[in-house]
């Protein structure tokens, strides 16, 4: 019996293989292509993608670059998004009038990181490690609930047991 040759998805740099009487993959199969002729782009609105109209163009005369805010992009934007100071950067601009790019960006507060601040002042890494110690450091332990050790340690047979006990199961495994 021939087997029937995997198809790759429908979409751009998927590389997942169809599902069975579908052009698309478990990860696109809810999700629409643009209805543009021959694009592989998913929709983004309009039943477009960003590339063929899914996405407003600056009113500006001239400029054919996507919205960011309201009816202009980011460098005819005449609100206070600000653009990165670099010559030629259109970026916008964060710390320092820069970009993260060339400058703009604030680094973690840990001494010697030298990754870009995320979240609350810190890198995701040390952002992530300060919320694991804050659980184990917050969470209030009621010492009645552990009274049964000290009574294990003060009768020593049983605790000689349990000992004895576990290292025959550790030297079984």
């Amino acid at each position: 019996m021939p087997q029937r040759r995997k198809l790759l998805c429908c979409f751009k740099d998927c590389t997942n293989p169809s599902l069975a009487q579908s052009s698309k993959c478990l990860l696109h199969r809810y999700r629409e292509r643009c209805q543009v002729a021959n694009c592989p782009n998913q929709v983004y609105a309009r039943q477009r993608c960003v590339r063929h109209g899914g996405k407003r163009q600056c009113q500006r005369p001239d400029c054919r670059r996507n919205v960011r805010t309201g009816i202009y992009c980011s460098k005819h934007n005449p609100n206070g998004d600000k653009q990165c100071s670099e010559e030629g950067c259109i970026r916008q601009a964060h710390a320092r009038r820069k970009c993260v790019r060339h400058g703009g960006g604030r680094l973690c507060s840990m001494t010697h990181c030298i990754a870009y601040a995320r979240r609350e002042g810190m890198c995701i890494r040390h952002h992530r490690l300060s919320i694991l110690s804050q659980d184990v450091t917050q969470s209030p332990m009621d010492v009645e609930e552990f009274a049964f050790i000290d009574e294990l340690v003060n009768n020593s047979s049983i605790l000689d047991r349990v000992v004895e006990y576990s290292v025959a199961t550790a030297l079984q495994v």
